[in-house]
């Protein structure tokens, strides 16, 4: 959708804002809870598409550091769609953090989520 094409701004088309920010916290703790409450064999257990829980763990541990602002993300490559690189740079991080353990994953998603969710 172009805001060229149609006249509006380049969200307007969504509706109005929705400030969420003060889900995070209780959202963030069921995660926490329901992360903390798996055995070890349910880590590899596919959850997503072919994404097993750690691998969807490790990106959403991705999302929240990217929304921190500490980018992990590598430039664009000659040719490739936003679709392509948002596959391919996910892959990489969930491949970055292929042997992170449960505990540790959990320890870094808590933290990163407790900063987002003190943001004003």
């Amino acid at each position: 959708m172009s805001s060229e094409s149609n006249g509006l701004s380049a969200t307007s088309w969504l509706g109005d804002p929705i400030d969420a920010r003060a889900l995070f916290g209780p959202e963030l703790r069921s995660l926490l809870d329901t992360l903390r409450g798996l055995s070890a064999s349910d880590w590899s257990r596919t959850a997503a598409g072919h994404w097993t829980v750690h691998a969807v763990t490790v990106h959403l541990l991705g999302d929240h550091h990217g929304r921190l602002g500490h980018h992990h993300r590598n430039d664009f490559a000659v040719g490739e769609t936003v679709e392509a690189f948002i596959h391919r740079t996910n892959q990489e991080w969930v491949d970055l953090h292929a042997d992170d353990s449960p505990a540790s994953l959990i320890d870094a998603l808590a933290a990163a989520g407790t900063q987002l969710a003190r943001r004003p």
